[in-house]
């Protein structure tokens, strides 16, 4: 029963899409991202949460937080989208004085679908966001 569980899609498009942001961003290696992703298209999806994770790590460091707001989700499409933006958090090393610092927030889409079966339940496709360098993170 496990084994299934763990490939299983969620229950509702936000729910994977929100599953695909936090496996790609919150998670510190990437695991559980293979589950929110589409069985029939793995490698698109796959390869561009590898591609912002690396781009991600590469330029924002550590205590960065994704946050999503202001989901929306066509039903008859399985098109979701939300507000996406990341909080950052800087700590002065000669003071210990913390900062938060939250970016502007920009409209990401995730192309969702049901799948059948032992593994079903919805997954992300597609992923349309704008770049992270200049758009969300300076590069």
């Amino acid at each position: 029963m496990k084994t299934a569980e763990a490939g299983q899609g969620e229950p509702t498009p936000v729910a994977a899409a929100n599953a695909y942001l936090l496996a790609t961003f919150a998670s510190s290696d990437g695991l559980g991202i293979d589950r929110c992703v589409c069985s029939g298209r793995p490698r698109r999806a796959l390869k561009t949460a590898q591609e912002l994770r690396r781009e991600f790590e590469a330029h924002a460091g550590d205590g960065v937080k994704v946050e999503s707001f202001d989901w929306r989700e066509s039903s008859s499409t399985g098109l979701v989208s939300a507000m996406v933006g990341f909080r950052f958090t800087r700590v002065d090393p000669e003071t210990g004085s913390v900062t938060f610092i939250s970016g502007t927030k920009h409209e990401w889409r995730f192309h969702t679908m049901r799948e059948q079966g032992i593994s079903g339940g919805w997954k992300v496709c597609r992923v349309e966001a704008p770049a992270l360098c200049g758009t969300h993170i300076r590069c």
